[in-house]
């Protein structure tokens, strides 16, 4: 599974509905197996998001559910 934490900035617009997360934008990845879903949590580690990981790009995860 893979875990991405985000900014508290970037949290808020994700909450709003923003889709997307740069790899600029992480703050912290935490990879454990290969993985094409990731969870993502927010600044203080409280789940927000699961979406579609991709390491490769520059847009690496793309919000499927919040």
């Amino acid at each position: 599974m893979v875990k991405i934490k985000i900014s508290k900035t970037l949290e808020a617009k994700i909450r709003k509905g923003y889709p997307w997360v740069f790899k600029y934008q992480l703050e912290n990845v935490v990879t454990e197996g290969s993985s094409s879903l990731a969870v993502c949590y927010d600044h203080k580690n409280r789940f927000l998001a699961i979406g579609l990981w991709d390491p490769d790009s520059d847009l690496c995860f793309r919000v499927l559910n919040l």
